[in-house]
């Protein structure tokens, strides 16, 4: 769009003629197309445009200056001095052609066990004025340096040329031969890059660089492990508040390939609430280039909370730096013993026991067994209850007694008949179990010795 101007006045309908002309572009359907004749100013109005549409063709073509002219005006309106508009229709379609690769601009292979032979092929296409040379190259691996012709990878040549003469198109071919593999390589990546240095061709942006990638070939990053140290399952003693985090260092090693920098990520987990246990629950190390071996810290915390033996669930999760995990050694389980007394601390006091009057004045001993510390699990507990009476007993029944505390509870309360006619002093004293119940029997350090008055 080619904006005309009506300056001074805007009275009236007026018109003003252009014609178009150009030394290469051909006007209608070949180079461009001008629309109409003549731009038409209404009354009052006093911007206009000239239409132009530029034709896209698949010939190469240098640049093509057009110019548009105004040569008359109607409607009582007359030409100013700025008649003349010059636009360029740009260079298209490289008249000296353009060099591209015809490969996929990204090639991956396996590492051959035997030499592999790999073409590139590239072609001048469009325009083929003038003389042109291009020159290849290979860099890598894994950098941005000269592939030199003595190396491990690809034979040589690793550089080259091709030349085009003026007129002269079509396609020319690079012959890539790979060496097969070592016992153990790593990943490697290479780029065949174009670059003209004689003529005036365009190297098509986005087909000028083929990036070659030989896979790796075995385990060259390595393969991570628990150290044999490590993986025999330890207890723990939870470490009191006085000294402190226990720091536990577990062992890792990295076998076969010891190729560049890698990371570990370990994590910690249980069936267990493992909140508080220890500072951190997950983490990650480093295994740096040529190093075999690695080790981490888990910091087990001190608490005052009675906890049952734990046994955790210690895993390395992932790696990155092109190495993987050992399936069979990945995971290791350690505990930590039982602390704090979780099973709980089984006490009589006076004051919590007492005498009951049944029915028909029937007397009762009622016994309260108070549970302290933690109260895991079901615990049966035994007593006996004594009378410094030798000629009666103080209960009917048998002296020795049972009673179950169950999981969570803290207390448990029994009663025992007590024989009408007897008045003496008893005591109630723990009974050592003969056989454990769920493992969770205790043996009761404490006797209540109460006066009672039957």
């Amino acid at each position: 769009m080619i904006p005309v101007q009506r300056l001074h006045g805007t009275y009236g309908r007026v018109t003003a003629d252009f014609i178009s002309q150009s030394s290469s572009a051909v006007p209608g359907a070949v180079d461009y197309v001008l629309h109409g004749s003549s731009v038409t100013f209404q009354h009052g109005q006093n911007l206009s445009f000239i239409n132009v549409s530029i034709i896209d063709d698949d010939e190469s073509e240098f640049e093509e200056p057009i110019e548009i002219m105004l040569i008359g005006a109607t409607g009582g309106a007359v030409l100013g001095r700025h008649l003349v508009c010059r636009i360029t229709i740009a260079k298209s379609d490289s008249p000296f052609g353009v060099v591209r690769f015809l490969n996929q601009s990204r090639v991956s292979v396996p590492n051959p066990n035997s030499t592999m032979i790999l073409p590139l092929m590239l072609e001048r296409t469009g325009g083929l004025l003038g003389e042109i040379q291009v020159n290849w190259e290979i860099v890598g691996p894994n950098s941005q340096e000269a592939l030199p012709p003595q190396n491990r990878d690809i034979a040589d040549p690793v550089s080259g040329s091709f030349s085009f003469g003026d007129g002269e198109g079509g396609v020319r071919s690079i012959i890539l031969v790979i060496y097969p593999h070592d016992d153990i390589e790593i990943e490697k990546t290479f780029i065949i890059k174009l670059k003209l240095v004689r003529g005036e061709a365009q190297l098509d942006s986005t087909a000028k660089d083929v990036t070659l990638t030989i896979e790796k070939f075995g385990d060259p990053n390595g393969v991570i492990q628990f150290a044999p140290e490590s993986l025999s399952e330890e207890t723990y003693l939870e470490p009191s508040a006085l000294e402190g985090p226990l720091i536990i260092t577990f062992f890792v090693k990295r076998i076969k390939g010891i190729s560049g920098e890698i990371m570990v990520y370990w994590e910690l987990s249980s069936e267990f609430d493992i909140t508080g246990d220890f500072l951190s629950t997950k983490g990650i190390f480093t295994i740096a280039d040529g190093e075999s071996e690695a080790s981490f810290d888990v910091h087990l915390l001190p608490d005052d909370t009675p906890e049952i033996e734990e046994v955790y669930v210690l895993r390395l999760v992932s790696v990155k730096g092109g190495a993987k995990l050992d399936t069979e050694n990945c995971v290791i389980r350690f505990s930590v013993s039982a602390n704090d007394d979780p099973h709980g601390i089984f006490a009589l006091y006076s004051d919590h026991q007492s005498i009951l009057i049944g029915q028909n004045l029937r007397r009762f001993i009622q016994i309260n067994v108070t549970r302290l510390a933690g109260t895991f699990g079901d615990v049966a507990v035994r007593y006996r209850i004594s009378s410094d009476s030798k000629e009666q007993s103080v209960v009917t029944e048998n002296a020795e007694r049972q009673l179950v505390v169950r999981d969570g509870a803290r207390c448990k309360v029994d009663s025992v008949p007590v024989q009408s006619q007897v008045c003496s002093v008893f005591s109630i004293f723990p009974v050592i179990p003969e056989d454990p119940f769920k493992k969770t029997l205790v043996n009761l350090m404490i006797s209540l010795q109460s006066n009672l008055d039957i």
